[in-house]
């Protein structure tokens, strides 16, 4: 049965389902964009071929195998289980049971993904007590050009950096020291929906620049399994 292209536009991800015996049977798996699937409610293995469909969806000049190196390891993966997008501060300590323990070594030990600069401050303003203890950088356009925040970071390493992803991008592309996922324990990808009801990775500017980020940063950080995958 063929399927308009309007309801292919609304199916993000669709495959075949292996049965137990490892055969392909005719059943199929889809996330559709107008359900808004909630990321929090998720098996890791659901998560891993969400990122592999927001690719399919967002780089549609990617063949089939190309989108596949967008999969992370299913291992890598956490979801902080809540509803409530002012808890960043609890999911921190959660997946960090020596945060306690931690102290500034001049390297960068968390970073946060948001889709806005204005969801950016939310989250600094969320991190409470380790902005002190442990300093936070700002990765987002808004008042800050490139040169500043560079000059910033030469002189004052946080453990802690929030951003966006295009700004990220371009820090990273830098070549500064401090912006490496070499040291980096946590990567928190922020899910929390704008006014209009989407997150992260339904936005299309957006979601591109994180998709480029991600892969050239974070994803091969989570394949030598030095880095958990976080979605807050």
């Amino acid at each position: 049965m063929k399927c308009s292209a309007d309801a292919l536009d609304n199916v993000l991800y669709e495959a075949d389902v292996p049965s137990i015996s490892g055969n392909v049977t005719s059943k199929k798996v889809k996330i559709e964009i107008n359900k808004r699937p909630n990321i929090k409610t998720m098996q890791n293995s659901e998560i891993s071929d969400y990122m592999v469909a927001v690719a399919k969806k967002c780089k549609k000049y990617l063949s089939s195998a190309e989108v596949e190196y967008f999969r992370p390891p299913s291992s890598s993966i956490v979801v902080f289980e809540t509803e409530d997008s002012s808890k960043l501060f609890e999911c921190i300590k959660f997946n960090m049971p020596d945060l306690k323990k931690m102290h500034r070594d001049n390297t960068l030990r968390i970073l946060i993904l948001s889709g806005s600069a204005i969801r950016a401050t939310e989250l600094i303003r969320q991190l409470g007590p380790l902005r002190k203890d442990l300093g936070v950088g700002k990765c987002f356009a808004k008042h800050f050009k490139i040169e500043e925040q560079l000059k910033f970071f030469d002189s004052k390493c946080p453990s802690i950096s929030v951003g966006t992803p295009n700004r990220l991008s371009k820090l990273f592309a830098s070549g500064h020291k401090y912006f490496s996922m070499d040291s980096v324990d946590l990567c928190i990808i922020d899910t929390h929906r704008d006014a209009k009801q989407r997150n992260i990775f339904e936005i299309p500017e957006t979601c591109a620049d994180l998709l480029d980020f991600y892969s050239a940063n974070i994803l091969p950080a989570l394949k030598l399994g030095k880095t958990k995958l976080i979605f807050f």
